[in-house]
């Protein structure tokens, strides 16, 4: 039988939930992607920008007595946690020429992913110009592997 008081911590965990879900729903609109626009002269820019959210949450439960209290007792535990990240990914200029989208350059995601790329690729490298050195490329008789294999 589950005691009033695990009940009660049980409702205000979901009403916490229920809390903190509703803030991200009002915080991932429109206005988090895209912002103010700024005029100067005839040219109008606004700033778009990425926005990632994430969350999770847990809880469990169980009996928490020794067994002479043949499991009388309830244990429980929780835990929630979250995050939010955002950054700029472009400009949208308006002019009276046109519109155009101008990116904005993440100068450290691209020497990031060079360096994995370069990380990735010179093991193989080493590894071909090695098989393909001199004296490589010799190809056995079937004679001379079947020796080989015997020893």
């Amino acid at each position: 039988m589950i005691d009033v008081d695990v009940l009660k911590e049980m409702q205000t965990t979901t009403s916490a939930t229920a809390q903190v879900m509703s803030k991200m729903i009002d915080v991932a609109n429109v206005d988090a992607v895209f912002g103010k626009p700024v005029e100067r002269g005839d040219t109008t820019i606004i700033p778009c920008c990425e926005v990632s959210m994430g969350g999770g949450m847990g809880m469990g439960g169980g009996p928490a007595g020794t067994p002479e209290q043949k499991n009388q007792t309830v244990g429980m535990g929780g835990g929630a946690g979250g995050g939010a990240y955002s950054r700029p990914i472009a400009v949208i200029v308006m002019t009276p020429e046109g519109v155009r989208v101008e990116p904005i350059l993440d100068l450290n995601k691209v020497v990031l992913s060079a360096f994995i790329t370069g990380a990735f690729l010179l093991p193989w490298l080493v590894r071909l110009i090695r098989a393909t050195g001199p004296g490589k490329g010799k190809e056995l008789s079937f004679g001379q592997l079947k020796r080989a294999i015997r020893r």
